[in-house]
């Protein structure tokens, strides 16, 4: 039976048969062969297609998030910096400060000379009060009716010690200005 041609030619047509079948129903039928190849194959041209814009939207994505931690450290390190210079300049006010402090007082010493070892001597915290005051205020307080009339007198003493003169009644006679007068 396998040695007989016709049942080979049969075998060969009804296989030839066959595949003419397939080979229709794959071109025309909805779920063929070559059509769903071909959408397969539609489907990943698309894909490839839309891979360059996908690619290009996933790396934007990862910049800008990249982009906004940068921005949050940056931001961060500013912050930091603002106030260490922030710090930086109040230290520096400071510093002014306390040397505007220390000449102003070196000042009122100078304008004050020894009357202020005498205001010292007589009332130490009223002097350190003093140094603490800009000179041109105490130029004018000096010369106020008020400090005349009721601080100098009780500083007079302390001022004839430290300076080594004379009441006021006997300082005349000691002005070379007025030796002349004849007092």
């Amino acid at each position: 039976m396998f040695e007989d041609p016709t049942f080979w030619f049969v075998v060969f047509g009804l296989a030839g048969l066959a595949a003419v079948a397939q080979h229709f129903y794959d071109r025309f039928a909805t779920n063929g062969l070559y059509n769903r190849s071909s959408r397969s194959a539609a489907q990943a041209v698309q894909s490839l297609n839309a891979l360059p814009s996908q690619m290009g939207i996933e790396l934007e994505n990862a910049m800008d998030r990249f982009a906004v931690r940068q921005r949050e450290a940056i931001g961060r390190e500013a912050e930091a910096a603002s106030k260490s210079l922030v710090m930086s300049g109040t230290r520096q006010i400071g510093i002014e400060k306390a040397q505007m402090r220390e000449i102003q007082g070196l000042m009122v010493d100078g304008i004050l000379g020894p009357a202020m070892q005498a205001i010292e001597a007589w009332n130490p915290e009223w002097a350190e009060k003093l140094r603490a005051v800009p000179p041109d205020l105490l130029l004018k307080f000096l010369e106020s009716p008020w400090f005349i009339a009721n601080i100098k007198p009780r500083i007079q003493p302390y001022l004839d010690k430290f300076l080594g003169s004379q009441p006021e009644t006997a300082s005349v006679s000691g002005n070379p200005f007025l030796k002349d007068v004849g007092t």
